[in-house]
């Protein structure tokens, strides 16, 4: 699994300032179930992004849930920092 920076080697953070994963499409993350939905399988408070703060934590977000390879973005605080995968 090969994930994008937006940043340059050499610039790139991975531990700190990232605010969570979204997703472009229409999946939301159930923090009851711990998994991503899609909005007709809502039935519980939803949220359009995932906690998550390093980069290892994307990956294995990643790893464990298939359906948003493609899709996610690990959002940056930092402008130019954002993370695709």
């Amino acid at each position: 699994m090969k994930l994008k920076y937006e940043a340059p080697k050499g610039k790139r953070i991975k531990s700190r300032d990232f605010c969570g994963v979204a997703t472009i499409g229409c999946l939301w993350w159930s923090p009851e179930k711990r998994e991503w939905l899609q909005w007709h399988e809502i039935d519980c408070l939803c949220n359009d992004a995932a906690p998550c703060h390093s980069v290892r934590a994307f990956r294995r977000m990643l790893r464990k849930h298939p359906q948003i390879r493609g899709q996610a973005i690990l959002v940056s605080r930092l402008i130019g920092h954002d993370v695709r995968g």
